[in-house]
Formats: C-alpha cells, structure tokens, sequence
C-alpha cells in the first residue's frame, strides 16, 4: 500500500513535470531565430489610434531562447516562459476583434486557420500570442501592427 506522503509527492513531481515539459515543448517546436518579414496595419485599427511608437524593422531577427525573446528592441522581452494554447476562432488577436465578420477577414487576410495554435510568450514586456500561420509562418499584434515572422534557423531536434 502506498503512503499518502509518497502518493503526494508523486502527483507534485508529476505536475512539475509536466508545467515543465509544457513550457520546454513549446520553446522547443518554436526555438531558434525567426525574421520579420512583414508588418501591416490591420482594418481593425480605429484611424485614430496612435502609430506604433518604434516598430520592428522589416529584416530584423527574433530569437526564442529558454528564458528570453532576443533580436529587435521592440520584441525583446527577458524572464520569458512559454505555453502553446489554441485559440479559438474569437479569441484571436488578444480577442481584440468583436465584429465577426472582422473576424472572418482576418483568419483570410493572414491564412489563419479556425482554431489558432499560439505560441505564448509570458515576459517582462507582457503577455505576446504568435500565432502559427504554419510551421514556418508566425503573425504577431502588437502596438497596432501584424508582424509576420518566418522561420530563419530549424527548429532544434
């Protein structure tokens, strides 16, 4: 028979176990360097909204490393952790768009698909959803901009 001790600490191991596996997958399937390859404003943007203060160049680098998102100033970030949920339909863009048929262009405009797997970057700068195009495709919102990132270095193995 097993001690309630030893049952405890197997169930604490396991869940650390898998928080950690969690966040090694999803740094892993995403690591190594990606170049942003396009920015655009998006339709749903209120004229009015403030430019972004200081965009990231198109040809910059951005690299996802275990603690931190290096390259471009402006989607650096350090302490980063890692989570890959899947959004779905409405929630993409930070649920940033209420009107469905917004929705609708926006999963068409950057090819999309319904439900959206995203790589969570959770940093000092805040919480930042890339969302995966395909395996080499990741857009991003961020300071009323759609960064699109493509894939430099293969992912390790």
């Amino acid at each position: 028979m097993v001690s309630k001790a030893t049952l405890s600490t197997c169930i604490a191991l396991a869940l650390a176990f898998s928080a950690w596996s969690s966040t090694a997958h999803a740094q892993g399937v995403y690591a190594g360097t990606w170049t942003v390859k396009a920015t655009t404003t998006p339709n749903w943007i209120e004229p009015t909204s403030p430019a972004p203060a200081r965009p990231a160049a198109i040809g910059a680098d951005v690299t996802f490393s275990p603690a931190s998102v290096s390259g471009d100033e402006t989607l650096a970030c350090t302490n980063a952790t890692y989570s890959t949920p899947t959004l779905k339909s409405d929630e993409i863009f930070g649920s940033g768009i209420v009107d469905p048929a917004l929705i609708t262009q926006a999963h068409a405009t950057f090819s999309l698909p319904q439900n959206v797997q995203v790589l969570r970057v959770d940093c000092d700068k805040g919480v930042f959803d890339y969302h995966q195009v395909d395996a080499g495709t990741l857009v991003l919102l961020y300071d009323n901009l759609v960064y699109t990132l493509v894939r430099k270095t293969p992912a390790p193995r």
